[in-house]
């Protein structure tokens, strides 16, 4: 594909190129497996994207009921300027009594990291209609480092139980070195997220770093959105 820039400009100097594409059917649908993009103004690479995706079974549905047997992974990278995304997800519900997923998203800046969210997590089906629930992730902000993990079942997740028996979060540096721990602290009917620093000094999570901690609060819901899936 080609066209102008600006759009009155005389000549196409924008080249779109899309290449290496593949895909496989899935029963009634395609599925893509590869596709790549570079994008080229006035003769210079300004942008690359690729996929690649592997689908290895598939989902029905029936009068008698749905039918998972699958494993979907996909990855991506987009290029730009000094920036590169990288993304890659994967969910393997083969085996009818667990489920297994993994997540990454990495941005780097002139080739150093400077963002990522990392996860694996597993659910186990249980037969008293409850689940066993294993998560460990961290998310990478600059040279910070959070690291959490999560082990328990569905019913003690939900109650109203210590989370500090099922949950672990912690902050390092990206050198190894550990800045604190987070702790939920009861407080009436809640329970109350603090940091506590290796000295032992604690103070409101929320007051410390409100903008950390609005992030940690929206990354471990979106690992609940997935395992919900």
């Amino acid at each position: 594909m080609k066209y102008p820039h600006p759009i009155d400009n005389a000549t196409n100097n924008v080249v779109v190129t899309f290449y290496d594409y593949s895909e496989q059917e899935n029963g009634s649908e395609v599925f893509i497996n590869s596709i790549k993009v570079k994008v080229e103004y006035n003769g210079n690479e300004v942008l690359t994207f690729s996929y690649n995706g592997t689908l290895e079974g598939g989902i029905s549905f029936g009068s008698t009921g749905d039918s998972f047997n699958f494993k979907l992974a996909t990855e991506v990278t987009l290029a730009f300027g000094q920036f590169e995304v990288y993304s890659y997800e994967m969910i393997n519900a083969t085996s009818s009594t667990q489920m297994n997923f993994a997540k990454e998203l990495t941005v780097k800046k002139a080739g150093s990291r400077i963002y990522a969210q990392i996860a694996d997590m597993s659910v186990a089906f249980n037969e008293n209609q409850t689940a066993d629930i294993a998560i460990n992730a961290k998310q990478i902000v600059y040279d910070l480092e959070f690291r959490m993990t999560v082990q328990g079942n569905s019913e003690e997740l939900d109650s109203n139980q210590d989370p500090n028996q099922f949950i672990q979060m912690s902050l390092y540096k990206t050198n190894g070195d550990k800045v604190g721990d987070f702790i939920f602290v009861a407080e009436g009917n809640d329970w109350v997220v603090y940091f506590k620093f290796t000295n032992g000094q604690q103070v409101k999570a929320e007051e410390l770093m409100p903008n950390l901690a609005n992030e940690l609060e929206m990354f471990f819901e979106d690992l609940m959105t997935e395992g919900s899936l």
